[in-house]
């Protein structure tokens, strides 16, 4: 069993960790530890089509030029899963690989972490940025024997399911009123699926598209502002389904709207306000719980002897503040994080 001692140890190479990462660089003896092949995995699995809805300029990591003609794009996620391997690279950031955390527990130096590889790593302060993208969540529904299902994580693209079924004929239900719920309908409903859509709550829409990105600026700043005034501002952090395509999918009834599932027998849904359909595939867009169980053998304090915090969360939500689960709210986190570890260690 091989040992490994370092102060800093951050579980996850994706934005958040690698955001730590560079503000961690030359200031603390620092590991990233990655249990994929490369930084950004989940980015990377992502199906293929799925977008960030925000904007380059606040979705780049601390270090990253402001490209002008970036200003405004949107990304899609696995594009922005490959600018997190490039950015390693950029910035040297001293990041593992392979490397998968079995679990954590309590030492006298801090924190003892066992890798499934059997590798033992020390360290005094811990952050876990593993994220949600590895944990998706799938409501339990009376019966699902007769019909498949899979959740989002698991869906590539409507190209790709398409070869599965004869899709001129196929129905699906993608269960999930949120960003990813809309952009999966869409994909679907333009791929020649038929679609129906359910939720438990009416499903609403965002502004439309383009004047959204009329106040993109103008909110961001004010966001930004309100976070420091008030930082958990939301409850809910989750935006509503988009606009565009997916609205005007809806109101040609080319994609139908169904309130909550009742209960499933063989491939007919029944739904809460009486009326069923036969589907050959449900979609669960139903979101992702954040990743801690490598955690749960740790006491409920994350603090040491002196009663100051040594264990941090990155990219959980509402963690900090309202905007800690985003891209925009992860780079402000990261530092605070950094700067309190620095504190702690001086």
């Amino acid at each position: 069993m091989s040992q490994i001692e370092t102060e800093l140890l951050i579980i996850g190479a994706g934005a958040a960790g690698l955001a730590s990462a560079y503000y961690a660089k030359n200031k603390i003896d620092y590991i990233v530890i990655e249990k994929g092949e490369s930084a950004g995995t989940s980015w990377l699995n992502m199906p293929e089509n799925i977008y960030l809805l925000s904007p380059w300029y606040v979705n780049r990591l601390p270090g990253s030029k402001l490209d002008k003609f970036k200003i405004f794009k949107q990304h899609g996620c696995r594009e922005f899963g490959k600018y997190l391997n490039e950015y390693v690279d950029q910035h040297g950031l001293n990041v593992q690989f392979n490397k998968e955390v079995e679990k954590v527990t309590e030492s006298s130096f801090g924190y003892s972490i066992l890798l499934k590889d059997e590798t033992q790593i020390s360290c005094k302060y811990l952050i876990n940025a593993t994220g949600y993208f590895h944990n998706p969540i799938v409501p339990k529904t009376n019966d699902l024997k007769g019909i498949p299902f899979i959740h989002v994580q698991q869906f590539q693209s409507a190209e790709k399911l398409s070869k599965r079924f004869d899709y001129q004929y196929n129905n699906v239900l993608v269960v999930g009123s949120r960003i990813s719920g809309g952009q999966t309908a869409t994909e679907l409903s333009k791929h020649g699926f038929q679609v129906t859509v359910s939720a438990r709550t009416p499903v609403t829409f965002a502004q439309e598209p383009w004047l959204q990105k009329l106040v993109y600026l103008p909110y961001y700043v004010y966001e930004k502002l309100l976070s420091k005034v008030k930082p958990k501002f939301l409850e809910d952090t989750s935006p509503p389904m988009e606009a565009g395509e997916t609205k005007k999918l809806v109101e040609q009834r080319k994609i139908k709207l169904q309130p909550a599932i009742k209960s499933c027998e063989g491939h007919k849904v029944e739904f809460t306000n009486g009326s069923s359909d036969n589907f050959d595939l449900i979609i669960y867009c139903t979101g992702f719980g954040y990743v801690d169980e490598h955690l749960k053998a740790l006491s409920s304090t994350s603090e040491n002897n002196t009663g100051a915090q040594t264990l941090f969360f990155m990219g959980k939500d509402l963690e900090y503040t309202a905007r800690s689960r985003y891209l925009r709210g992860i780079r402000e986190d990261a530092k605070k994080v950094i700067n309190m570890i620095l504190k702690l260690k001086s």
